[in-house]
């Protein structure tokens, strides 16, 4: 069976949910919620945040829908991570849900 696409924030929140004691691949038990700004979520492992602002770019990021598959120069699957210290870091959704084990 194929993965669900994500197209939009719920369906992101859905495979960040689907990882570790949920998908069979450890213990953790992983969640998401949306932050006040209505945009952002904040990632928490056990009930602990670990990801206090995390932008999934295929909601509200001027993309129509996003694809399932990070790969290839149409990739419009991606996340923006932001530090405490408002540093950046850009990459593949699909790597971030891959790193929640």
């Amino acid at each position: 069976m194929a993965p669900l696409p994500r197209i939009i924030l719920s369906d992101f929140q859905r495979d960040i949910a689907a990882r570790g004691i949920n998908g069979g691949t450890s213990k953790n038990l992983y969640a998401s919620s949306l932050n006040s700004d209505g945009t952002t979520l904040t990632v928490t492992k056990n009930g602990q945040p670990i990801f206090n602002k995390v932008l999934w770019q295929g909601s509200g990021g001027g993309f129509i829908s996003a694809a399932t598959d990070a790969s290839g120069s149409f990739n419009r699957d991606s996340v923006v991570i932001y530090s405490p210290d408002g540093a950046t870091s850009v990459g593949s959704a699909q790597a971030f849900l891959n790193n929640l084990v």
